[in-house]
């Protein structure tokens, strides 16, 4: 279901008792506007609210309060009364939930991170809660997508080849979320629990903030997952 001015992603999920969403463009006037003013219009009551000090790390922690989380790129919890949130402006936001148990997470995942090993990072802390990857459900959110993630010769190596596309004129383009889906699939999970969406932020202008497209002037969209 899309509202006007988030994504619902909860249907994306089968535990019931998981909420999701990702803001739009739409979402909040406000300039200065954080993952907490967003977490309130969404209608999360929670007051614990994570919010990840980003570094295009592939740091990942569990977490049991709030507040600023210091150098890391992803969080998950089981307490209930925590919303887990990341900001993105075409990065990918790689959100986690076990299909029947409160466990869950959400992981900003930009082609450094993947490169780096994020996903496996995200993998090693699921398995040290001693929970089943075939239990875990995994939604990729929108993100700059192949038709527009053009990259140098500088790094195009830095990718497996059968993620690039090259045009007729030489420019290399990756398919970061195929990238993402693959690694996935490889650390363990399964197939038919991994949902990507379609969404590019850099094509999208009227609905999406994306950094590839607006420079330094882009603002973020906010991704939050926690319980109803």
């Amino acid at each position: 279901m899309k509202n006007k001015n988030w994504l619902e992603l909860s249907q994306y999920f089968s535990n019931e008792r998981v909420k999701a969403s990702f803001s739009l463009k739409q979402s909040i006037n406000n300039k200065n506007h954080d993952a907490i003013d967003f977490a309130k219009i969404y209608g999360f009551k929670h007051k614990l609210i994570a919010i990840p000090n980003q570094t295009h790390s592939n740091n990942i922690k569990k977490i049991t309060l709030g507040g600023k989380i210091l150098n890391a790129d992803g969080v998950f919890t089981s307490n209930p009364m925590v919303v887990c949130s990341i900001k993105v402006a075409d990065c990918l936001p790689i959100f986690f939930a076990h299909r029947t148990e409160l466990f869950f997470g959400i992981v900003h995942a930009g082609w450094r991170g993947l490169v780096n090993g994020i996903i496996s990072e995200s993998i090693r802390l699921i398995k040290s809660e001693c929970i089943s990857l075939k239990s875990i459900d995994v939604f990729i959110g929108p993100s700059i997508q192949a038709c527009c993630f053009e990259v140098g010769n500088d790094i195009v190596e830095r990718f497996s080849p059968n993620f690039i596309k090259q045009n007729i004129n030489s420019k290399y383009f990756v398919n970061l979320q195929g990238i993402a889906k693959n690694k996935l699939e490889y650390e363990g999970i399964l197939k038919k629990h991994i949902k990507v969406s379609k969404d590019c932020t850099f094509c999208q202008l009227e609905r999406y903030f994306s950094f590839r497209r607006d420079g330094k002037k882009s603002r973020r969209m906010f991704g939050l997952i926690g319980s109803k």
